[in-house]
């Protein structure tokens, strides 16, 4: 299948590590300019950089370290992007605050909250809002803003993190039907459970291994099988879909 991203330029939040990195990869092997952020995971994103030299993709990836939350530093990103390689084709939101999983409505603070709120549905705000007025300039864009299954299911402690990613599927609906006009389709990526480093970390492994069971597939995503339902999302190819949410559980829920 031809994607149609040659040359487009793609910027992912949170790229340096999980599905954010996976679909980093999948969109450089597209001959797509790809452009990861990430804020605290600077080896990550380096060494990410360093493999895409070494697979010699025809344009090797680029990092930057942004705090989506930051509208200013957004702005400032973006421009720099515009600035330097053109404007920007396809935005993948994907960066989340950490502690996803850990949330008490009585004991958490309620900074950890608002943290999450403004990394997670504030940034892809953000972001999208700075990258729209160039992609209907050329009448084409994709932007494909990454929830969660926690969001339409809900998980134990994590009820911060449900309510930012629903969030992030009320902008794109409401978004959907603004921007199609002028040839620019959003789409919100629905995951199940990740076999991502980070959820490894932050979720006990006898949840995990439960919910691997639980599974009609019999196994936990990994980050691939995200990527690429990211990638034709996020391409030429799809020419009609907008204001999907696409669920990729397995059939969990």
């Amino acid at each position: 299948m031809d994607y149609g991203l040659d040359g487009k330029i793609v910027l992912i939040t949170g790229g340096a590590n999980g599905i954010g990195a996976e679909t980093a990869k999948i969109f450089a092997g597209e001959g797509a300019k790809v452009i990861v952020t990430f804020l605290s995971s600077s080896q990550s994103a380096q060494q990410l950089v360093q493999e895409s030299y070494e697979k010699k993709y025809r344009y090797p990836m680029q990092a930057k370290c942004l705090n989506v939350n930051d509208m200013e530093s957004v702005k400032k990103l973006i421009s720099d992007i515009e600035s330097e390689s053109g404007a920007i084709d396809v935005l993948v939101n994907n960066a989340v605050a950490p502690g996803w999983s850990d949330f008490d409505i009585i004991s958490s603070e309620p900074t950890k909250f608002t943290e999450m709120v403004h990394t997670t549905l504030n940034g892809t705000y953000y972001c999208t809002a700075q990258v729209v007025p160039q992609m209907r300039k050329k009448g084409w864009g994709r932007i494909v803003n990454i929830s969660s299954s926690v969001a339409l299911n809900g998980r134990n402690g994590a009820s911060h993190y449900g309510a930012a990613k629903a969030g992030v599927i009320g902008l794109t609906k409401g978004l959907s039907k603004e921007l199609a006009q002028y040839g620019i389709l959003i789409n919100a990526v629905v995951p199940g459970l990740v076999e991502t480093a980070k959820a490894k970390f932050e979720l006990n492994p006898v949840y995990r291994n439960d919910m691997a069971e639980r599974n009609p597939t019999r196994r936990n995503a990994a980050p691939s099988d995200i990527a690429g339902v990211i990638l034709f999302a996020g391409s030429n190819a799809n020419t009609f879909m907008n204001g999907a949410l696409l669920t990729v559980d397995g059939g969990m829920f």
